[in-house]
């Protein structure tokens, strides 16, 4: 599996280390730019959904500064590193579910 965008969205693609294990996974965003799914390359060059996060609802400074790289790598207590845009805070999930979304950084 390759990240792709599904054919009916406007997605990004956004390049980055989430793990800190010195290789770079894939974010597209999607769905009005409230989803993300990480994709990951495994040792022998397949890609797997890796996890996803949910982005603040109709925030485009969000996606804005993912675009523009304007983030940093967050370590937290689990896997993944956070994605920190101000005082806003992104976490990747192992697994799909609901969750609110985080507030828009101010």
């Amino acid at each position: 599996m390759r990240p792709t965008c599904p054919a009916s969205e406007q997605c990004d693609a956004i390049v980055a280390d989430l793990d800190g294990d010195g290789r770079p996974e894939v974010v597209i965003t999607f769905n009005n730019n409230v989803t993300a799914q990480v994709f990951r390359e495994d040792a022998d060059g397949a890609w797997s959904n890796a996890g996803s996060f949910q982005m603040p609802f109709k925030c485009p400074a969000v996606v804005d500064a993912l675009r523009q790289g304007r983030f940093q790598m967050q370590p937290p207590p689990y896997r993944w590193n956070d994605i920190r845009i101000g005082s806003t805070r992104l976490h990747v999930q192992e697994q799909v579910y609901a969750v609110t979304p985080p507030q828009c950084p101010s």
